[in-house]
């Protein structure tokens, strides 16, 4: 097989939401979602087409959603809050 491994859709949207939690930029995105350029690709792409709008029109109110709150958590699960007293996000080894 020739070419780079696919990484797999679930970890692209995580890196995705990722970003838009922490509000890094793209190309501090952690190696572990994939290349940046590929995770930025994906979100463009939606952006476009129109995807994130219908997904956000769904899972809004009368979706499976709460209040247009939309919850994108592991396996269905629901998103667990951040501990007071610990950052919302795993460090990624920038510092301010």
């Amino acid at each position: 097989m020739r070419g780079r491994p696919a990484v797999g859709r679930r970890k692209l949207i995580d890196g995705i939401r990722w970003r838009v939690r922490t509000g890094a930029p793209w190309r501090d995105l952690p190696s572990e979602y994939g290349p940046w350029q590929t995770v930025y690709g994906l979100f463009r792409r939606w952006q476009r087409d129109g995807t994130w709008p219908e997904l956000l029109t769904r899972l809004g109110p009368g979706g499976r959603g709460r209040a247009g709150v939309v919850d994108l958590g592991r396996r269905g699960q629901p998103a667990q809050p951040h501990r007071p007293g610990r950052p919302p996000y795993p460090p990624h080894g920038d510092t301010l």
